[in-house]
């Protein structure tokens, strides 16, 4: 069986950004995620399954449904830039790798269809201690050029990023960022 996308609606977008928000540590990106759907009143247009999802169900509003991501979209009021945002109840648990690669590799088919060319990742940062001071944003991009429309001060980057959706495809991704995206002003 193989991961596959249950399409709800074929939603025509213009020069979409994607952002993607799924549990993790302190579960900020699907928290992040979450709320940007909320606030932008974004529709739901696909479900992606996979058996490397773990095999558990949820319930909610007292209706069952396997684990999943779900695919919503924004359309620009301006018609200048729309979003695609995932968010979901997990991410693989196939332990060798080869799940997670078959999962974003399917993901990254089904935005690019949409045009997609940028890539925004959202997660926390462990440090192993608890917060005391102000929660830092941080930052890491794909492609140096990215830094100083981003505003990421070169520090280790690398040991930032987790791999959730490599560049190996030519679209840049943008930073992982802690709780949200930090464009340089104009």
């Amino acid at each position: 069986m193989d991961t596959w996308i249950e399409v709800l609606e074929k939603p025509k977008l213009k020069n979409p950004i994607f952002i993607e928000g799924l549990p993790g540590i302190g579960n900020v990106g699907r928290i992040v995620a979450g709320s940007l759907i909320e606030e932008l009143k974004a529709k739901k247009f696909a479900h992606l399954y996979s058996p490397y999802f773990s095999p558990f169900v949820l319930l909610q509003n007292d209706v069952v449904h396997v684990l999943r991501n779900e695919f919503y979209y924004w359309q620009d009021p301006k018609g200048k830039t729309d979003l695609i945002i995932l968010v979901g109840d997990c991410q693989s648990s196939e332990q060798g790798g080869f799940g997670h690669y078959e999962v974003a590799a399917k993901i990254l088919d089904f935005v690019e269809g949409y045009g997609t060319k940028f890539i925004y990742t959202l997660g926390g940062f462990g440090t192993g201690e608890i917060e005391k001071d102000e929660p830092e944003v941080l930052g890491a991009v794909s492609d140096e050029k990215l830094m100083k429309e981003c505003k990421i001060v070169p520090d280790d980057p690398t040991s930032l990023v987790n791999g959730d959706f490599a560049d190996h495809r030519g679209i840049p991704r943008r930073p992982r960022e802690g709780n949200e995206v930090v464009p340089q002003e104009a």
